[in-house]
């Protein structure tokens, strides 16, 4: 029953991301809502009931609290680089230290080629934005044994793949950019409700 619930859980949240897409997917809403409505009392929600996704931004601006907030999981305590080319010494700093240290600095290297890319988008590149993003994706992902400190940059570096995506006509990538980043925000909600707080506007 409560992985049952769990599994609920997860596809409401995919699933509330496109449930403005037509009929079929706003009945496939309902009917999933229905039957972990009737889980409650029963099995403890992984994701808080029927809560909205915090509302998008503009396509240039993943806001700058989520990325503190990823920097702070990602273990950056440095102030993020302001302009493109302080963001490109950083990324070459942190690599350096990477392959001095391996493993140790993966998920802050990540998490600052997102932050990058995020500028890319900013400045009208949305192509070097959207490749840089998905290279941040990847890095990141190398680290899924250690979802406390790349879960959040996740959400971030997703957020900005997002808008890239779309900036370049690419709506699938951008879709499952949007749809990861979707589960994964309802994964740290549930996790400590303050990432509803920080990471707001990502997703």
């Amino acid at each position: 029953m409560r992985e049952a619930g769990a599994s609920l859980d997860e596809a409401l949240a995919l699933l509330a991301t496109v449930a403005g897409e037509g009929p079929r997917y706003a009945a496939m809403l309902h009917g999933l809502q229905a039957e972990r409505d009737g889980l409650r009392g029963h099995v403890p929600d992984t994701v808080p009931a029927s809560r909205p996704a915090p509302p998008a931004e503009p396509l240039a601006n993943v806001p700058r609290q989520a990325f503190l907030c990823a920097a702070r999981d990602a273990g950056i305590a440095d102030e993020l680089p302001s302009t493109d080319a302080s963001a490109l010494l950083a990324i070459d700093r942190m690599r350096r230290a990477e392959s001095d240290d391996p493993g140790r600095h993966g998920p802050a290297h990540g998490l600052l080629m997102a932050w990058r890319a995020r500028l890319l988008v900013e400045i009208g590149k949305p192509d070097l934005a959207r490749d840089l993003a998905d290279r941040s994706v990847r890095q990141l992902s190398l680290y899924s044994d250690r979802p406390q400190h790349i879960q959040a940059p996740l959400v971030v570096a997703l957020a900005v793949l997002q808008r890239a995506a779309n900036a370049c006509g690419l709506t699938e990538q951008a879709d499952r950019a949007a749809q990861r980043a979707t589960a994964l925000y309802a994964i740290l909600a549930a996790r400590d409700a303050t990432y509803t707080r920080d990471l707001a506007g990502t997703v």
